[in-house]
């Protein structure tokens, strides 16, 4: 049976079928890394999400390698970030991530510290390195 982690990555990754060239698709310690083409619920591709189940202080939790909208600023970013968030707290699964602004986009949509703090409008909390806990309820 699958942890309640990998659980989670699967149910986004099976949900979305376009599949996206990351790397080779593997982290650190040859983490297996999930990236997928995120599809608003119209069937429209908005972005890209690219998850992984890593240990962290000796539980599991998905690290969120890349989200990326299509249209930065056009909404889209908050919609996959939602709907991550949403179904994190079903699976009662932690997020992490380290926020770093787009190197592709010159300036970037969001700064280093616009970026941090759109993730803490979600719950993300930590210094550099941020991390989400499930919340219980609606």
């Amino acid at each position: 049976m699958a942890s309640p982690a990998h659980a989670f990555v699967l149910s986004f990754y099976t949900r979305f079928p376009g599949r996206v060239a990351l790397s080779v698709g593997y982290g650190p310690g040859l983490t297996e890394i999930f990236p997928f083409v995120f599809e608003a619920l119209c069937g429209t591709p908005i972005g890209i999400v690219a998850l992984a189940v890593m240990t962290q202080q000796d539980r599991e939790v998905v690290h969120l390698y890349h989200v990326g909208a299509f249209t930065p600023g056009s909404g889209h970013g908050t919609t996959m970030l939602d709907e991550l968030c949403s179904q994190a707290n079903r699976f009662s699964v932690a997020l992490s991530l380290s926020p770093v602004p787009c190197p592709t986009e010159i300036p970037p949509p969001l700064g280093s510290d616009a970026l941090d703090a759109w993730y803490r409008r979600f719950g993300f909390q930590g210094d550099g390195h941020l991390v989400r806990e499930p919340v219980d309820g609606p």
